[in-house]
């Protein structure tokens, strides 16, 4: 019937399973439930699952939705669509007051196609704030899940637009659109971004802004010299003052965690990162959880890399049962790299499936960089050239003067220049080279490559896999 068609038009704008009441939200047609029902005899609508959610199997999702465009309906849906999202995202910020993370989590990595369908369509009618307003929401949510990289290019569009406004929604946009964009930018134009914000924070008189602003910039990228190193410290230490100053608990937490894990990790010093732990642990509803895994992390740089191989396996498990599969796969992959520590060669091949599980949930890169953090580690420097070149070749099939789709181009290259994926085979490949005696090549990789792809990201391609190109590329040095 006219009816039925007009709902299955209708629900074409959920990329993600929904409900009745969400369908009824849609379609201004009285009895939504007979009407799904009636699509789902006719299969065009798939049965229930265990959640009593329906969806469409995207051919015809994508067939309905241009059935809709076709007959002038879009701008009438997509309207409800955004209602449908403003109403969800009210309902997802009172559950995330409650410290429900896990269903919060849970919610927004389903959603996330109907998250970005409203973003998309918020810009294409040049509307920033309300493309803030939802990344003011989901934007630390998309970071936890791993699912924020296709909402940069729109955030940061949002966030830099002229007539956007500098509110609540704004700052929250900014931090948790930093946390998922930072491989979009170089060390200078996240710095740039993160004093742009806490500029607009102090104008504003937003104490609890400023200091996550100013937290993030301790946190932004590691120090090179005894003065940054101090710098940075400093910036962590005013935010931390601040959050104390203005009763921020959960911040104070986050911030102390934070600031532990960089003093170990940047600077050595284990004791005042030990200490900055038991600080934090003496917070009002701290987490033990993410706390044990920063004292896993300096049991294992002080030689515990049994236990702290054990450890990481159960609250990686943890993680994950929160709906954080981003921060449980690096859990995961510290497990493993403990593992050749200690020779543990079944554990290791347990964390390599399960970082190649996470891969697929979380919808990354293949494992590989894995494998190669984990050949570096043994000093197996052949098969560290060998994954490289394998990961390459995943990404890059055929000639490199081949087109790439959007998904290939974004994790080789990243975005402008500053690719996250290929940095991560580069490094070790630049250390593998040195130590198997082709330093000049080693160098080569270390000091010329970012500018390189800046410029010409497929030269790069083309001499990774024929060494003899690098000979009139290298010039001064050497």
């Amino acid at each position: 019937s006219s009816i039925e068609r007009d709902t299955l038009l209708a629900v074409s704008a959920f990329h993600a399973p929904f409900s009745i009441s969400d369908a009824e939200a849609l379609t201004d047609e009285p009895g939504a439930e007979d009407l799904i029902a009636a699509l789902v005899a006719a299969s065009l609508v798939e049965p229930p699952d265990h959640n009593g959610e329906y969806r469409l199997l995207e051919p015809v999702r994508q067939y309905a939705a241009w059935r809709l465009q076709a007959s002038g309906g879009t701008a009438e849906v997509q309207q409800h669509h955004s209602g449908w999202i403003r109403g969800s995202l009210s309902n997802l910020d009172a559950v995330m007051q409650t410290n429900a993370e896990a269903e919060a989590l849970q919610w927004v990595y389903k959603k996330r196609g109907d998250l970005l369908a409203a973003v998309r369509a918020a810009r294409e009618s040049n509307n920033p704030d309300e493309v803030l307003h939802i990344l003011a929401v989901v934007g630390h949510p998309l970071r936890a899940t791993g699912a924020g990289e296709p909402f940069a290019d729109p955030s940061l569009w949002a966030i830099k637009h002229p007539d956007a406004s500098h509110g609540h929604d704004y700052f929250r946009a900014c931090l948790g659109t930093y946390m998922f964009a930072e491989g979009r930018m170089n060390r200078d134009e996240e710095e740039a971004f993160l004093r742009t914000a806490l500029g607009h924070a102090v104008e504003a008189g937003n104490e609890r802004a400023q200091c996550e602003l100013l937290h993030y910039l301790g946190m932004a990228s590691p120090p090179h010299d005894a003065v940054s190193t101090e710098e940075k410290l400093e910036l962590l230490d005013q935010s931390i003052d601040i959050a104390e100053r203005i009763g921020a608990q959960n911040l104070l937490n986050r911030f102390l965690s934070n600031r532990a894990i960089t003093l170990s990790r940047h600077f050595g010093r284990l004791d005042e990162a030990e200490s900055t732990i038991e600080r934090a642990s003496e917070l009002e509803g701290s987490d033990e959880v993410e706390l044990l895994g920063r004292r896993l992390h300096l049991l294992s740089l002080r030689g515990g890399w049994r236990t702290a191989m054990i450890g990481y396996q159960g609250i990686a498990a943890t993680f994950e049962e929160r709906g954080q599969f981003f921060r449980a796969q690096g859990l995961w992959r510290e497990a493993g790299l403990c593992a050749v520590r200690v020779g543990a060669f079944e554990q290791l091949s347990l964390a390599r499936s399960e970082v190649e599980r996470l891969d697929r949930v979380i919808g990354r890169y293949p494992a590989i960089p894995f494998d190669i953090e984990v050949a570096l580690l043994d000093e197996n420097y052949a098969d560290v050239l060998d994954l490289a070149r394998q990961w390459l070749g995943h990404h890059m099939p055929g000639k490199p003067t081949e087109n790439l789709t959007p998904k290939q181009r974004w994790v080789v290259f990243g975005n402008e220049g500053h690719p996250p994926g290929l940095l991560i085979v580069l490094r070790p490949a630049a250390f593998a080279l040195f130590h198997t005696g082709r330093p000049a090549d080693a160098c080569w990789i270390a000091g010329v490559l970012p500018g390189l792809l800046a410029q010409s990201p497929f030269r790069y391609m083309e001499a990774f896999g024929e060494m003899e190109l690098w000979e009139p590329l290298r010039g001064p040095c050497g």
